[in-house]
């Protein structure tokens, strides 16, 4: 049964009990009220026919003297007669709304009229003069006690009735105290129902919610929970709920407990005082060390000397404002025969008054940094620098100055320097791309033409176009904007230089600007073969060309890779889309405007 179900068996019941002892009681009431008006009517009845039989027996004794020749009790007769004419008139009336009694009423009425009329003619022969009245009264005397004796006999037989009914009212009196003796036993059982039912409701009720509160502690602290409880209503659904959450909730912790155990990094817990609490074996595998020899001694002593001070006000710092740090440590392993780097992220935990710390081995990673460095070094030391001095002295060589050369020394020369260049401008991009990449470049940002920038750049390019037979349009507008004056021409450059590689001969390239919100758009038009969709992101990845194409061949790959680095470093953006102006693809930057 749900709480719904209960709650309505808790007030419904009661109400019930209460509505028919109501209704019970009214119908006491009513029928008490109805026998007591009932009883009232048979009082004044039977108080009013016993008044009758008075005077009955008045008129016959006054009418008895009368026979006798007294006459003086003439007036008095006639009073009690009258008397009793209206007394009989309030006994049919009376006797006329007591059901049952209607015919009775009737009778009764039909003798006190002929019982009054005989009355009154016995007298008039009392006073009359006439010789015959002896005889007249004798008869009269007869009829008066024929109608009294029916007159008698009737209201005898309504009085016996009356009293019987009497009777009966006293009778169901006693029925009405029973009835009221049953009405409160009713009462005190519905109360001790409901205050029964109200009880077995609150401990259904209290119960669980006691017990899913215990589950609710027991939870938040990580503890066996109580067995679930038993029914269908909503308390047991929540315990149920509560009870699939504990088990959501470890199976939770289970995966990452297991993430912990199995990671590849170091992770670490540390109290305020940073004192190892706990540690994953990857702690253990890379410093070479055992768990008794991390776990509950300090952090410091896995670090060099030098770094130990350093590592404490940072995780003093982590600390006092409560944001997490980066930064890197160097790790001594067992014996201190070697030391791993390694890069630390650490939180700290209030509530909890610990830090938790990730440390990720990058060893590796700044080996191979090391041998980048050299490897760049030596492109721009041993590669770069002879290899310009070799294009120079090719460059004497085909001017003549060792001799004269032949047309087909020249041809060969021709495709020397070209090579060697091309060699030489791919070890350029490379160092420049590693400079921006790594951040070691720098922006000299002054104001600049946009004139100044896209005639410089064309002046750069006119080779290749008239070779192409290329026209390039320029913007019809000029904005003044904050770059680095070398690097935006560079990215003009090869944007342009990419759109005459892809353009058909004698084909046509536009140059515009638009400004957008606080930034100003650069844009290169073409009438080229343009870029498919799945390469419109990846083409400014470094060594990314769209390999299918013949152009492929003469660039490095790195040009659009370099672009991306300038522009962003600027804080702008690059990319391309299809052209609404040309055929071809829309190669375009953003620069901020201010």
């Amino acid at each position: 049964m749900n709480l719904e179900r209960k709650g309505m068996l808790v007030v419904g019941l009661p109400l019930l009990l209460q509505l028919c002892i109501v209704i019970g009681l009214a119908c006491v009431i009513w029928q008490t009220q109805k026998l007591t008006a009932q009883s009232a009517r048979s009082t004044e009845l039977v108080s009013s026919l016993n008044q009758a039989s008075n005077l009955f027996s008045r008129i016959m004794d006054q009418c008895g003297g009368m026979m006798e020749g007294n006459n003086k009790r003439m007036p008095e007769a006639l009073a009690a007669l009258y008397s009793l004419s209206s007394k009989m008139d309030t006994i049919v009336q009376k006797l006329a709304i007591v059901p049952g009694e209607a015919e009775n009423a009737n009778k009764l009425a039909l003798l006190k009229e002929r019982f009054v009329r005989d009355g009154k003619q016995l007298f008039d022969t009392v006073t009359s003069s006439d010789p015959l009245i002896p005889q007249s009264r004798d008869v009269q005397s007869y009829k008066l006690f024929f109608d009294t004796s029916r007159v008698y006999d009737l209201t005898n037989k309504i009085l016996a009735k009356e009293n019987e009914r009497l009777d009966s009212d006293s009778t169901n009196a006693d029925s009405r105290s029973w009835i009221r003796v049953v009405m409160i036993i009713a009462v005190i059982a519905s109360t001790i129902a409901a205050m029964t039912l109200a009880i077995f409701t609150s401990k259904a009720i209290s119960k669980p919610l006691v017990l899913l509160t215990e589950n609710a502690h027991r939870l938040a602290k990580r503890e066996t929970l109580h067995a679930s409880l038993k029914g269908s209503d909503e308390l047991v659904q929540l315990d149920h709920t509560i009870h699939k959450v504990d088990r959501a909730i470890e199976e939770a912790l289970a995966a990452e407990r297991n993430l912990i155990l199995h990671a590849a990094d170091m992770v670490l817990s540390l109290d305020g005082d940073f004192i190892v609490t706990n540690a994953n074996p990857a702690v253990t595998e890379k410093l070479g060390k055992v768990e008794s020899e991390i776990t509950g001694v300090s952090v410091l002593s896995l670090l060099r000397d030098e770094e130990r001070e350093g590592f404490k006000n940072m995780l003093k710092q982590c600390q006092a404002s409560g944001a997490s740090e980066k930064f890197e440590l160097s790790l001594v392993t067992a014996g201190g025969a070697k030391e791993i780097e390694t890069s630390w992220s650490i939180t700290w935990s209030a509530p909890d008054q610990s830090f938790f710390c990730v440390a990720h081995d990058i060893t590796e990673q700044k080996e191979v940094e090391r041998l980048k460095q050299q490897f760049i070094s030596m492109i721009s030391d041993d590669l770069k620098n002879p290899l310009s001095s070799v294009l120079q002295s090719l460059a004497s060589l085909k001017a003549g100055q060792f001799g004269v050369v032949s047309d087909q020394m020249t041809a060969e020369l021709t495709n020397v320097d070209r090579s060697l260049t091309h060699l030489v401008e791919l070890l350029t991009e490379l160092l420049d791309f590693d400079s921006l990449q790594s951040g070691k470049m720098t922006f000299d940002l002054v104001p600049v033409s946009t004139v100044a920038l896209v005639d410089e750049s064309l002046h750069l390019v006119r080779a290749l176009a008239d070779s192409k037979k290329v026209t390039i349009a320029k913007p019809n507008t000029e904005h003044t904007i904050n770059v680095d004056k070398r690097k935006i021409i560079e990215v003009l450059v090869n944007l342009l230089s990419n759109a005459l590689k892809h353009s058909p001969e004698s084909a046509a390239i536009e140059i515009h600007l638009k400004n957008s919100h606080d930034y100003l758009e650069v844009s290169v038009h073409d009438d080229g073969p343009g870029v498919p969709d799945e390469h419109k992101q990846r083409i400014f990845a470094p060594f990314e060309q769209i390999t299918e194409r013949s152009t492929a061949a003469l660039g490095t790959g790195l040009g659009l890779a370099i672009c991306k680095l300038i522009v962003e470093g600027h804080g702008g953006a690059i990319g391309v889309r299809d052209s609404d102006v040309l055929s071809g693809s829309a190669f375009w930057f953003t620069i901020p405007a201010s």
